[in-house]
């Protein structure tokens, strides 16, 4: 069996909050989905009031102005600070900006104001996970779900903190119950991470196949798919994956390198020889960072 070394960078981002996700994949951050409570028609000249700043910062997190609608949701709350909702929105605002000190404040508020809202009540565990508070984080999630079981943002958000904390059991079942809402990339990888713990490689192929389909674009699917299928020695499909990885992303220096390694390990050692030299062109310094016994020739 050919071993690929690769230490993966999680599978969760997107169009969430630049998420990564996973433990053994890409980035350990939270499942973030940007919604936001819905706003309502300012006037032309602009806002004057809570409502109308709220609908403005609405519209300005719709096209990406961020740094824009924070201000317009700061306004919002401070004409109208026991209104939940405009809370709510502030809180989150900051999150997307990585405040989360600050978020936690309003995002507190929110809660304080309506306690049983439960998508206060996840955006918070957001803002608690990358804040290190896994407990509350984790408290949050399964409140909200149980406050409101088809809350994907919930859901979503508690199976990536349970492959952080290595629950791949319950990840598997969180991401499933997630996956019942519609198909989703992030989901699907995820659940392979689950899937790969739990030695079911099988089911783990197939969630990153699915994930593929629906994210084609996304170099580390395909590596992740690699390492899948060279430890169940389909090394032709392995090849496969680790050629669109490269295509996908030809400034990656380890992607040569671990095509180098199967190649050796398959014989094409003119092939393997020029991926080892591709990958060190573009990162000298790979040779120090991968274990002697990685090296592909």
């Amino acid at each position: 069996m050919i071993g690929l070394y690769f230490p993966m960078t999680c599978v969760l981002a997107g169009a969430m909050l630049g998420l990564g996700m996973l433990a053994g994949c890409r980035s350990q951050s939270a499942l973030s989905f940007p919604t936001i409570a819905p706003g309502f028609p300012f006037q032309n000249n602009g806002p004057t009031t809570a409502v109308s700043y709220n609908a403005r910062g609405v519209q300005r997190l719709q096209v990406r102005n961020v740094s824009g609608a924070l201000e317009d949701f700061r306004e919002a709350v401070r004409l109208e600070p026991e209104n939940a909702r405009f809370q709510l929105n502030f809180g989150w605002t900051l999150v997307l900006l990585q405040d989360y000190e600050t978020a936690l404040v309003a995002l507190n508020r929110a809660v304080a104001l309506n306690p049983n809202d439960p998508e206060a009540i996840w955006k918070r565990g957001v803002a608690r996970r990358f804040l290190k508070d896994l407990g509350g984080a984790m408290d949050d999630y399964t409140q909200a779900l149980e406050l409101d079981p088809a809350s994907v943002g919930a859901r979503a958000n508690r199976a990536s903190l349970q492959l952080m904390l290595g629950h791949w059991k319950e990840a598997e079942e969180d991401f499933t119950l997630a996956l019942k809402q519609g198909p989703n990339a992030d989901f699907f990888a995820g659940r392979a991470e689950g899937r790969i713990n739990l030695h079911d490689l099988i089911g783990a192929n197939l969630d990153l196949s699915q994930a593929i389909e629906l994210n084609s674009k996304d170099s580390t699917l395909y590596i992740r798919r690699a390492q899948v299928r060279s430890t169940l020695l389909d090394y032709p499909g392995a090849l496969r994956d680790l050629d669109m990885a490269v295509e996908l992303k030809p400034s990656e220096a380890r992607y040569y390198w671990l095509r180098a390694r199967l190649r050796h390990a398959l014989h094409n050692h003119v092939g393997a020889q020029q991926d080892y030299e591709s990958a060190l062109r573009l990162d000298p310094t790979l040779r120090d960072k991968i274990p002697k016994s990685e090296e592909p020739i």
